[in-house]
């Protein structure tokens, strides 16, 4: 991250000018409210998605007191996106200034505090047409100021890729250390985490509900693994979901009125679907000398991806609930952990090729891109990022290039973010 604070000299701004020109080239709130209503369309467009997308590169003014601490904040913020090449000063700068450095984007803020809150004065404008594209008025919680920090960077990335952003949608991961395990909420912008369950009991693969007030996972007590619900609210815990073996990897129905898990009938594994009101467990996908586990519901609720090995090694699977039939869309050595995005239209998955690494198969097209090492793979809310297990630690990655960030480092496991 580079950073640049100057004095407001027109001779120390000429030398930032052509100081960033030759530095790019060598390296090529609880609430927020706003001023105007939200965009509905980007005002700036570039395919994040094409092969070999350099990062853009975006400038950052900032004044105010205040506006260094949100400035932290943003860094961090910016970094998680990772497709962009930001530039931070507290001096301002005109729009041909920003496109003389070859920015798409030139982003201002100024900042002050009204009582116990936090007001920011946004401005966006782009290099292209050389005019402002957007004002905004935010405010936070003075505590909360990084709040508005996330606001900013989801704006950015809307308006350059008319999809939103991700920082106001948290991850749920497990962390192990020693014979603890903890559940924990993560920030993925300030890397922050709070801790909503402690046990010396085994913990698996959390899942928030789609309102996200709820958490279900799989938790051993006496030597068994049944199905438990977390209230986020209050901190309880109760179990919802038991069949006669373990019971693992739950995930709530897009409604949220429905949970897919993997349990057992007799000696065989399967999927099943449970009710969380009443406890009522309904075999879905039950076969005789075959494993089936890992559901993840697709968008619309009318499928599910899972994993069998029905063809010897594990696959992954779509189930139909309209046909009752299921089409294998993995051919790998041994296939697991799918996540369908929200979008609706690709799966990641891990697959175990002299070590574990990351693929996505894309639904529309039946194609398949590797993104690198990694395992354990959930999308984010805009699903042109995943969060996932590399060497124990905490990785988002984006799906169209190289760019990946570390969120936290430790034991962890079975992230989900959505």
């Amino acid at each position: 991250m580079k950073r640049l604070k100057l004095n407001n000299s027109l001779f120390v701004k000429f030398l930032f000018v052509s100081f960033v020109f030759i530095l790019l080239t060598l390296s090529t709130i609880i609430f927020a409210q706003t001023g105007e209503q939200s965009f509905q369309t980007p005002r700036i467009y570039v395919d994040i998605t094409s092969p070999g997308q350099k990062k853009l590169q975006v400038i950052f003014t900032y004044s105010g007191s205040g506006s260094e601490e949100i400035r932290r904040y943003l860094e961090r913020d910016i970094d998680v996106y990772s497709i962009f090449s930001p530039l931070f000063t507290s001096t301002a700068l005109s729009i041909d200034d920003a496109r003389l450095v070859g920015a798409v984007l030139y982003v201002k803020y100024a900042t002050g505090y009204e009582g116990d809150n936090i007001k920011a004065e946004l401005e966006v404008y782009s290099t292209e047409t050389s005019s402002k594209i957007l004002t905004r008025t935010l405010y936070a919680r003075k505590d909360e100021a990084y709040m508005i920090a996330h606001r900013i960077a989801d704006i950015v990335y809307e308006l350059i890729t008319g999809k939103k952003g991700f920082l106001g949608r948290e991850i749920v991961a497990v962390r192990k250390v020693g014979n603890i395990n903890e559940i924990f909420v993560i920030d993925p912008g300030t890397r922050t985490m709070r801790r909503v369950l402690y046990s010396t009991n085994p913990i698996l693969s959390p899942a928030f509900s789609p309102d996200r007030t709820k958490i279900v996972f799989s938790m051993m007590v006496k030597g068994d693994f049944d199905i438990y619900e977390l209230e986020l609210a209050t901190g309880r815990y109760k179990k919802v979901c038991s069949t006669p073996g373990p019971d693992s990897t739950p995930v709530y129905s897009p409604d949220g009125t429905k949970i897919a898990f993997t349990g057992y009938s007799g000696s065989e594994g399967g999927i099943f679907i449970c009710d969380p009101k009443n406890g009522h467990v309904t075999p879905l996908i039950v076969e005789r000398g075959v494993i089936n586990t890992s559901p993840t519901w697709s968008p619309d609720g009318t499928k599910i991806a899972y994993v069998s090995n029905r063809a010897g090694r594990p696959q992954i699977y779509i189930y139909d609930f309209s046909t009752h039939r299921s089409m294998r869309v993995s051919h790998g050595r041994y296939d697991v952990d799918p996540d369908w995005s929200p979008d609706g239209e690709k799966i990641a998955y891990s697959s175990m090729e002299g070590g574990w690494i990351l693929k996505v198969y894309f639904l529309k097209t039946g194609n398949m891109i590797v993104l690198g090492n990694g395992e354990d793979p959930s999308f984010s809310y805009n699903s042109d990022y995943i969060v996932y297990i590399k060497g124990g630690s905490l990785f988002i990655r984006f799906l169209y290039g190289n760019f990946e960030s570390r969120i936290l480092t430790g034991n962890w496991q079975n992230p989900y973010w959505r």
